[in-house]
């Protein structure tokens, strides 16, 4: 058996980019190689450092403004009646393994919370209904017309009931997932594309410029 270790260089990003499929195909297809592994792939390294800044600035922009709203609406109990049980236990085994001096001073619930749930929140969760037996409890409360429909406007999701107009309207759940996929990359070291940076950077701009103007609107509430 033998074994080679090739190493491929160039100052275009551009040009680098686009080789680097052609030479494995060949390696593989042509010169019928059993194996072939990237050792280090500086191209996807460079997409993913420019990508992983304003993934984090959106990530933590969207816990900002969850906080603000929530509070607002709902009242300083908001995690509790919003998360969903998977949510919740997650969150409360990280606060356990993490703690922390800042632990000490501040509500650490929603900074535990991953990518995903935040988007989760928004467009899955329904706010005091985030339990079956939540709902159950109030089913067996009603005894009028007006408390049914009542209850049927309060069941609605969070996407219809809080955010339409500046979330669900703008598109915001088809963005997240895609966005998220390529959080995942980013966070798991996988192989980056240059039009996979072209598209984050502008999932980052549409999404950033979303929240911004609803967190502008909240103390219209």
């Amino acid at each position: 058996e033998t074994a080679f270790i090739l190493k491929i260089s160039s100052t275009s990003f551009d040009e680098l980019e686009e080789f680097r499929l052609r030479i494995l195909k060949h390696l593989k297809a042509k010169l019928s190689f059993q194996q072939v592994r990237v050792l280090r792939d500086d191209v996807s390294t460079f997409i993913a450092n420019q990508l992983y800044p304003k993934i984090n600035k959106l990530e933590n922009s969207l816990r900002r403004y969850l906080s603000k709203f929530f509070l607002q609406r709902v009242g300083i109990d908001w995690w509790e009646v919003s998360a969903n049980i998977k949510m919740l236990d997650k969150v409360k085994m990280r606060k356990k393994d993490r703690k922390d001096e800042f632990t000490n001073y501040i509500e650490t619930d929603i900074e535990y919370a991953d990518f995903d749930d935040l988007g989760t929140l928004i467009y899955k969760q329904s706010t005091g209904f985030n339990q079956p037996e939540k709902a159950l409890e109030q089913v067996l409360n009603i005894d009028t017309l007006e408390k049914l429909n009542i209850f049927k406007d309060e069941l609605q999701g969070n996407y219809v009931k809080y955010f339409k107009e500046n979330f669900r309207d703008k598109n915001f759940e088809k963005l997240w997932i895609e966005l998220f996929k390529i959080r995942n990359k980013v966070a798991h070291q996988g192989t980056f594309y240059k039009d996979e940076l072209i598209r984050g950077e502008q999932l980052y701009e549409e999404l950033i410029e979303l929240i911004k103007n609803a967190e502008e609107k909240i103390d219209e509430l």
